[in-house]
């Protein structure tokens, strides 16, 4: 699958996974319910021919890194959501880089760069800064 391909079934995922079930819950429509998914249709061509060259190994692991990390992450966004207010947690958002850098030191044995520690550092006071 190339980069274009990725990016426009992310995005089209992203759309559907968000956007459309709000809005139906919600009981409303939206422009924004359907321009998101609109926006990903030039990239469909490309995104079935690439996807019909792919195997079936390649066809599974994508579709458990849109359907299993996502529910994930927006289950335990929600669960955090009902704990505390939306603000709150819009500012640890501002963590995701600074965990990204700890689990590729722990798990993938990368070592950051001096500039990704200072970011991350960065970061940190970002989130303390924003939560007090």
């Amino acid at each position: 699958m190339s980069s274009a391909s990725a990016s426009a079934s992310a995005g089209s995922s992203r759309a559907v996974v968000t956007r459309i079930p709000v809005g139906l819950r919600k009981g409303y429509r939206s422009p924004g319910l359907t321009a998101q998914p609109l926006a990903c249709l030039p990239f469909a061509p490309a995104l079935l021919h690439e996807a019909g060259g792919a195997g079936a190994g390649t066809a599974a692991w994508v579709v458990y890194l849109g359907a299993v990390p996502t529910a994930l992450g927006f289950a335990t966004w929600s669960f955090a959501l009902r704990q505390t207010s939306a603000g709150r947690m819009a500012a640890l958002a501002y963590l995701i880089p600074v965990v990204a850098i700890v689990l590729g030191w722990a798990v993938l044995g990368e070592r950051p760069a001096w500039l990704a520690a200072a970011g991350g550092g960065l970061c940190l006071a970002g989130v303390a800064l924003a939560r007090r």
